[in-house]
C-alpha cells in the first residue's frame, strides 16, 4: 500500500479482541497490528466498537455497559495513544443502531463517554463521529443531542462514507453534490456546534465496486477514473483524509472494491492512486478551481504539486461539446498524464490538448491560469451551467 502512496489505514481490533473476559486484557492483536503498520510506514486510525465482554449483543451500542466501555477506551487509548491519534466512535453508527432501535441520543451519549475517556487517557487523542453514507441529518441530530446533554463539542472530526453520492459521478453533473458535501456539513456545524465549525472532515470509506451484470457494468478503468475524481474533489473542498475501500479484496467476502484483487494483482485504481500521489505530492496544496472548456462544462482544479503547479481536469459524463470545444493550447510547454496511464506525454507550447471524461494531470500550468484559479478559490464551486470560461 505504501508503494501506491497510501499513508493511513483504517483498521483496529474490536473490544472483544482485547478483552474477551472482563478485566483480562490481551494486547497481542493490537501490538502486532501497530508493529506491522510502523514497519510499512503506515499510520493507523482506529475504530472503537464492539460488544461488552461476556455479552452476545453483536454490534449494538453498549448502553448498559457504559462504565465498562469507558474503562476499555481509557485502556486502549492509553496504550496506543502515542501511535494512534484518530479514533472513530463505532463504524457507521446509524446502521448498527437502527438494528436495535438505538437513537441519536444513545449515540451522543456513547460518543461523549468515548471523548471524555480518550482525552483523559491521552491529551492528543482525536475523537470522531461516524455515519453510514452521507447522512448529514444523523450527525446533526447526534450533535444536537450532545448539546441537550450540555456537551456539544465532544468530538474533534466527522467521518462520512458517501458511496451513494460517489456513484452519481457516472451521471451528468454528478460532481455537483459531491463538491457541496463539506459546505453542507460546515453549515450544520455552525448551527449545532459553532466551536466545532472548522472540525476536520474525513471520508473514511469511499469506493466504486466493479460489476459485470447485464444491467450494470463497472470496469477497472471506471473505478480508476472515479478514484481520481473523488480524491481531487475531496482535497479541493478541504476534506482532510480520504480512504479507499478497500486495500485488497478479502477472502470470503464480496469482491470488487479493492485496489488489489484477491489474487494479489494491482488493479487500475492502484496505479491511478500511485500517479496521483507522484504528481500532486503527499500533501498537495489546493490553489483554486477553473471551469474547463469554451462552454464551461468541465471541472478543473489547480494544485501546487510536488514540483510545479498542476491542473487536474475532465469533462462531465455526457458532455456534448465537440473536440474543438474541448481542445486547448497552453502558452508554455506542459507535461500530461491521464488517470489511466503510468506514463506522460510532453506537449510543446501551442499544441492542442483534448480533455475528455478521463481526468488529465497537466504539469507546468501557466501562471495566468494559476492566478485565475486562486481568484476562484474562495468562491462556491460552480454549477457548470452558470459559469463559462476559456483556457
Amino acid at each position: 500500500m505504501s508503494a501506491a502512496g497510501v499513508s493511513t489505514v483504517r483498521l483496529f481490533p474490536e473490544w472483544p479482541g482485547f478483552e474477551a473476559r472482563k478485566g483480562q486484557m490481551n494486547w497481542s492483536d493490537g501490538d502486532r497490528l501497530l508493529k506491522s503498520a510502523s514497519e510499512h510506514r503506515l499510520e493507523i486510525n482506529a475504530i472503537l466498537m464492539g460488544s461488552a465482554p461476556g455479552t452476545k449483543a453483536g454490534h449494538t451500542f453498549p448502553m448498559e455497559h457504559l462504565d465498562d466501555w469507558r474503562g476499555y477506551v481509557s485502556s486502549v487509548v492509553g496504550r496506543y495513544g502515542n501511535q494512534v491519534r484518530y479514533w472513530e466512535v463505532w463504524n457507521e453508527g446509524k446502521v448498527f443502531s437502527s438494528r436495535r432501535r438505538h437513537t441519536t441520543s444513545d449515540y451522543a451519549q456513547l460518543a461523549i463517554a468515548t471523548y471524555e475517556s480518550a482525552k483523559q487517557a491521552h491529551p492528543r487523542a482525536k475523537v470522531g463521529l461516524t455515519v453510514a453514507s452521507y447522512d448529514a441529518p444523523y450527525l446533526h441530530q447526534t450533535i444536537r443531542a450532545m448539546r441537550a446533554q450540555g456537551k456539544p463539542n465532544s468530538f474533534d472530526f466527522l467521518c462520512i462514507h458517501p458511496y451513494e453520492i460517489a456513484d452519481g459521478l457516472v451521471d451528468r453533473d454528478g460532481e455537483i453534490p459531491f463538491l457541496w458535501m463539506t459546505r453542507s456539513l460546515r453549515s450544520m456545524l455552525k448551527e449545532a456546534a459553532p466551536e466545532r465549525a472548522n472540525a476536520e472532515i474525513w471520508m473514511t470509506e469511499i469506493g466504486h465496486r466493479l460489476a459485470s451484470s447485464k444491467d450494470h457494468a463497472v470496469t477497472e478503468q471506471d473505478a480508476a477514473k472515479s478514484l481520481a475524481k473523488m480524491y481531487v474533489m475531496a482535497i479541493a473542498q478541504g476534506i482532510a483524509c480520504s480512504q479507499w475501500f478497500e486495500a485488497q479484496d478479502p477472502i470470503g467476502e464480496d469482491q470488487g472494491f479493492g485496489l488489489i484483487a484477491r489474487n494479489g494483482q494491482p488493479r487500475a485504481a492502484f496505479h491511478t492512486l500511485k500517479t496521483l500521489v507522484s504528481v500532486l505530492g503527499d500533501q498537495p496544496k489546493y490553489e483554486g478551481w477553473l471551469p474547463i472548456g469554451q462552454t464551461g462544462q468541465g471541472y478543473g482544479f489547480v494544485f501546487q504539486g510536488r514540483k510545479d503547479p498542476v491542473l487536474v481536469g475532465w469533462m462531465p459524463q455526457g458532455c456534448r461539446d465537440d473536440e474543438a470545444q474541448r481542445s486547448y493550447r497552453f502558452s508554455g510547454d506542459i507535461e500530461v498524464f491521464d488517470a489511466l496511464s503510468t506514463t506522460s506525454a510532453k506537449l510543446p507550447a501551442g499544441q492542442s490538448l483534448v480533455v475528455g471524461e478521463t481526468p488529465v494531470f497537466v504539469l507546468g500550468v501557466p501562471a495566468k491560469l494559476v492566478q485565475g484559479a486562486q481568484a476562484n478559490a474562495s468562491q462556491p464551486f460552480p454549477r457548470s451551467e452558470e459559469h463559462t470560461s476559456e483556457l
